[in-house]
């Protein structure tokens, strides 16, 4: 499934790919929606029912689409502007063992995941609602590059972090009216505002958010042989996003 934001009012769609500035992304909507959000965790205060309800009231909404809906949606809301953010794929990739490395555990490697899990708990009453404590246990049991060996067996669809950028965003069949870079977010960021006649505000603000702040506790190694790997997992996300293969 793939997070589609809409801002109605300002007939602007945002389609979201994880790990990829997708939390400062929101957030910038939000002030966009003319909410006046200012904290850093606008996932979570999304939850909230009051909030939600002043989304709502000033037609601001996100709903889930299979990624082969996107087209249809396209076409219903054609006169709005449709924007998404991509990455750089190895970048990404790392970013995605850091923080999501306990989804990868939980479908191939059970017995890291249950050790990461006893770890988190070992962090007592701070390691409970925060899923980058399992993360960073479960990375003791579990290094990149044989997450990296994993992923050639498990094929990248089973979880939205790991999944090809293109595939989530169906660009083959949907057009973007700009497709931003995470690597210079904010200046892509500030040209999007100007071509969806949004202004010149600093909607994204100058924090960037869910950047984690724990320590990694694997370093990753990308040797030569791990970028061929990651080549021949994400060749088709290379190709189709316009990013130079690292090899």
């Amino acid at each position: 499934m793939t997070a589609v934001t809409m801002l109605h009012e300002q007939k602007l769609v945002y389609v979201q790919t994880p790990k990829v500035a997708s939390t400062s992304l929101i957030a910038a909507t939000y002030r966009i929606a003319g909410v006046g959000y200012e904290g850093n965790k606008p996932r979570k205060i999304a939850q909230k029912r009051s909030f939600q309800e002043k989304l709502n009231k000033i037609g601001y909404v996100t709903e889930q689409f299979p990624p082969g809906n996107l087209e249809e949606l396209r076409r219903k809301y054609d006169d709005y502007f449709w924007f998404c953010v991509k990455r750089e794929p190895v970048k990404r990739l790392v970013s995605s063992y850091h923080n999501k490395i306990h989804r990868y555990a939980q479908l191939a490697d059970r017995k890291a995941y249950f050790k990461g899990t006893l770890g988190k708990f070992s962090e007592g009453l701070k390691g409970i609602d925060n899923s980058r404590y399992l993360a960073m246990h479960v990375a003791k049991f579990i290094s990149f590059e044989k997450m990296v060996d994993g992923l050639m067996n498990t094929g990248l669809d089973f979880d939205n972090h790991f999944k090809l950028q293109h595939k989530i965003l169906n660009t083959d069949n949907v057009h973007y009216d700009m497709q931003l870079r995470q690597e210079r977010l904010a200046e892509d960021f500030t040209k999007m505002c100007n071509q969806a006649g949004l202004g010149s505000e600093n909607y994204l603000g100058s924090q960037r958010l869910n950047e984690s702040k724990l320590p990694a506790l694997q370093k990753v190694e990308l040797s030569d042989d791990i970028k061929r790997k990651i080549v021949h997992l994400y060749s088709s996300d290379f190709a189709k996003l316009g990013y130079p293969k690292p090899l």
